[in-house]
């Protein structure tokens, strides 16, 4: 089932860039060694977060929801492999599972340019001050509340990305803030730690690099420990205010 022809709402090179993260971060999930039960777990659950937040892509970047509905009715359910299958065939069955999604993000890639967007007609930003890079894991709790508190800078002006896409391919990240003034980091905590994750430290230490720290804007949760000395951060109060200063510093951050 081919992906309808719904528009886009955000412009086509935001959603090309976003389409091409996610299928570079297949690649990594694909190259996962799988030597005992443990790593097969690993990578099911890797697909399954990998799916999730494509879904989740597909679902925002279109006006409706046709496409997402496409990429599931051609791809269908995650198939966890049986128990009774060895270890070899189980894994090359989650591998093939996606890559006949990321085969399908490739056609969908193809064919970007031959849909509308509305960004680009009704919604595209007045200046370059209101392109925002939300660099945030899209399984975070806090990902709805940021975008949310992000959202006085219009439809389509903030981009996302997965700090987990720099690990796999920092080269392509070279490109990924063109055109836009102001980076929002998350800093998330690692996995069974209350340190930052080592993906949201690289995003940040690559952002404060790329455009300044006068440009970007970090953000961790209030049980976030060990941040690095002299960062300045917005602690994620759930009964405070940061919302507002969030959309406060994003601003100031956007101004030349």
């Amino acid at each position: 089932m081919a992906a309808p022809m719904t528009p886009l709402v955000v412009p086509h090179q935001t959603a090309d860039h976003e389409i091409a993260a996610r299928i570079a971060r297949a690649a990594n999930v694909h190259r996962r060694l799988v030597r005992s039960d443990r790593d097969l777990v690993a990578l099911v659950s890797e697909l399954r977060s990998w799916d999730t937040y494509t879904r989740d892509l597909l679902s925002r970047r279109f006006a409706s929801r046709a496409v997402v509905q496409a990429y599931e009715h051609n791809c269908g359910p995650l198939l966890e492999p049986s128990t009774s299958t060895p270890l070899p065939a189980a894994a090359a069955s989650v591998r093939e599972q996606l890559q006949a999604r990321v085969q399908w993000l490739e056609r969908l890639r193809a064919r970007l340019h031959d849909y509308e967007t509305t960004a680009e007609v009704t919604l595209a930003p007045a200046s370059p001050t209101t392109r925002i890079a939300l660099m945030v894991d899209p399984r975070s709790s806090h990902t709805p509340a940021i975008r949310n508190a992000l959202g006085p800078f219009g439809h389509g002006a903030t981009e996302e990305f997965d700090p987990e896409d720099l690990v796999v391919d920092i080269g392509h990240a070279e490109h990924l803030l063109e055109g836009h003034s102001a980076v929002v980091v998350v800093l998330e905590h690692g996995n069974k730690s209350a340190t930052p994750s080592a993906a949201s430290l690289l995003a940040a230490g690559w952002a404060l690099g790329a455009v300044g720290p006068a440009h970007v804007v970090l953000v961790a949760d209030a049980e976030v420990e060990g941040l690095p000395e002299g960062l300045q951060v917005l602690r994620i109060d759930r009964a405070g205010p940061w919302r507002a200063e969030l959309t406060a510093r994003t601003a100031a951050a956007s101004i030349d």
